[in-house]
């Protein structure tokens, strides 16, 4: 899981508060570059934070532009 989550285009986390428990005792090798994290009132996309977009006005739209894939093709 490890490998496939930080091998991945883009990463996004949700609430996320970054700990031991969640992450399995080892620290997170994901770049900025690569990661989107939403959390209530936030969202940081690399170096930018964008205060009070909401979460729940961000997601539907970030899922308009996302395109369908089949899950069986991923790899």
């Amino acid at each position: 899981v490890r490998e496939r989550v930080e091998g991945s285009d883009c990463v996004i986390f949700l609430g996320l508060v970054t700990t031991d428990f969640n992450t399995g005792g080892f620290s997170t090798n994901i770049p900025k570059t690569k990661m989107i994290d939403i959390d209530e009132n936030c969202v940081r996309i690399k170096n930018h934070c964008y205060k009070e977009v909401p979460m729940s006005e961000f997601l539907p739209k970030l899922t308009e532009k996302l395109s369908k894939r089949d899950p069986n093709t991923l790899h």
